[in-house]
């Protein structure tokens, strides 16, 4: 268990990227070095070629590392921009490895090798325009339309260079065993290119993008065709893909740039609501010092910014206390606007001196109304008599609570249930009545805790009862707090699926 925290602590640091770059790029340099010196090429160019290559894959690995401990949690622009620089890096070793084959009498290899570098060129160039296409703010309409062509565009192309096994279309294998381009047609591997380029060209005039990005796009694509001009015959294809790799990495700075500035602005509003969230549940301990009847305390660890969960304790009046703590289902910023209009409903009702289950159907009935999002709340409400310590309460659907009597231990104590809040507004809720002895402690909790995900399973209830028995002693606070930490220990470095909501109250009745 200690091991695999350990490793799951190392990971989420990405302490070893920097290691593993560094050793994937010492690998490639002693591979390219051995190829320099071990080769004899027949012109300088393909050296160059070879090189070329070679630097753009490790500047791939360096460029792709740091991203893919978080890929999976990217968007849809980073998925394909590693796509794109993962697909490139194998062109370019393929290129590579047909090249360093290149007269070594292995015709067919050397020609399956070929065909192979075409046919993923073709795709890789699909890739490029799906990635640069959908970078610009074009009606879905005319997209589809444009996909649609490069795809069909696609489907020619990736047959053709096929064609060589049977005609010298793209190139042929000379009598020493030389791969040569044909001459007369090899202009027809670059209509693909040259009709992406008009595609971009298309959905750039028709686009509302910034113009800063549409500028960003024309160098994307002008790059790569002015690289593909310049190499001629002489380089091949070795200057075309690093071209494009750096067309790649613009694109990508400029969308990462507008990101960190969008994350920015959606960070400061989503702190600003955990701020007016937290502000708005009772926070200060001890609640209510002028009042010995009873000590109270709550918390609330939320698994996003925003939590859907609450809690609420207030006096009805000089005699008379009310508790809440409620769920709302899903998560984000929906649940929580919903879970404040709840706390408000709720209170307001109670403050009326309404008895529980009335509460609860009145609020029930409000939520119902005029409800689109679908959302719904569990809750749990209870009214202390502070002289009597008779215990009111009603359960909407939510877990049972915990409690602990002056000469016994926690145990759960099977309330009788209603349905959810913000369902059905036509039901009708009932209550129960406990009376509660000096010295009672009651725990009230969100599904966060008994569904606290770990490396070993769930947390469950009857580990959280055994929990709180070992704390059993401890003033309302103390027993919280050391819940929390507990599930803390129990969830390790995994990720907090749920927000974590508690009440503990201990009556002490009058003097």
């Amino acid at each position: 268990m200690k091991a695999q925290n350990k490793a799951t602590k190392v990971s989420n640091k990405r302490a070893w990227i920097i290691p593993v770059e560094f050793i994937l790029m010492c690998i490639f340099l002693i591979g390219a070095i051995l190829v320099i010196e071990l080769i004899d090429y027949d012109t300088e160019s393909i050296g160059f070629s070879i090189g070329t290559e070679f630097t753009t894959i490790m500047i791939a690995i360096v460029i792709v590392a740091p991203i893919l401990p978080s890929y999976k949690r990217q968007n849809i622009h980073v998925e394909m921009f590693v796509v794109l620089l993962t697909m490139g890096s194998f062109l370019c070793l393929m290129d590579i490895t047909r090249m360093c084959i290149d007269s070594s009498h292995v015709g067919d290899i050397n020609k399956a090798l070929a065909v192979f570098v075409f046919v993923t060129e073709v795709t890789f160039t699909l890739f490029y325009w799906l990635y640069m296409s959908h970078t610009l703010k074009t009606s879905k309409k005319i997209t589809a339309i444009l996909d649609i062509v490069a795809c069909i565009g696609w489907l020619v192309f990736v047959v053709l260079p096929f064609v060589n096994y049977f005609s010298p279309l793209y190139f042929y294998i000379d009598s020493e065993g030389y791969l040569r381009k044909s001459v007369d047609t090899w202009w027809i591997c670059r209509i693909y290119m040259a009709l992406i380029f008009v595609l971009a060209i298309v959905s750039l005039l028709i686009s509302k993008e910034k113009l800063k990005n549409k500028i960003t796009v024309v160098v994307f694509l002008v790059l790569p065709l002015f690289s593909a001009i310049a190499a001629g015959g002489t380089y091949s294809l070795s200057v075309i893909y690093p071209s494009m790799t750096v067309s790649l990495m613009l694109v990508y700075s400029l969308l990462s740039s507008d990101n960190e500035k969008r994350l920015y602005a959606k960070t400061k509003e989503l702190n600003l609501a955990t701020s007016i969230q937290m502000d708005a549940l009772p926070n200060k301990f001890p609640a209510f010092p002028n009042h010995k009847e009873f000590d109270i305390y709550a918390l609330m660890h939320p698994a996003k910014e925003v939590g859907g969960d609450f809690y609420d304790f207030f006096l009805i009046d000089d005699k008379h206390l009310g508790i809440v703590i409620a769920d709302v289902s899903d998560k984000g910023v929906p649940s929580a606007l919903f879970m404040m209009q709840s706390k408000i409903i709720i209170q307001n009702y109670a403050m009326m001196g309404l008895s529980p289950k009335e509460v609860l159907t009145k609020a029930n009935k409000q939520l119902c109304a005029n409800h689109q999002q679908k959302l719904f709340v569990t809750v749990w409400f209870a009214v202390l008599d502070l002289e009597t310590g008779l215990l009111t309460a009603a359960n909407g659907g939510h877990e049972y609570p915990i409690i602990k009597k002056p000469d016994g231990h926690f145990e759960i104590y099977k309330d009788k249930h209603g349905t959810v809040l913000g369902m059905f507004d036509v039901f009708l809720y009932s209550e129960y009545q406990i009376q509660l002895e000096k010295g009672t402690k009651i725990f009230v909790y969100t599904d966060g805790v008994p569904e606290c995900n770990g490396f070993n399973g769930q947390f469950k209830l009857n580990r959280a009862v055994e929990t709180l028995n070992k704390y059993e002693d401890k003033a309302p606070e103390d027993i919280c707090k050391s819940m929390l930490k507990e599930l803390k220990e129990f969830m390790g470095n995994k990720d907090q699926f749920d927000d974590i909501t508690m009440v503990c109250v201990e009556y002490r009745g009058l003097e």
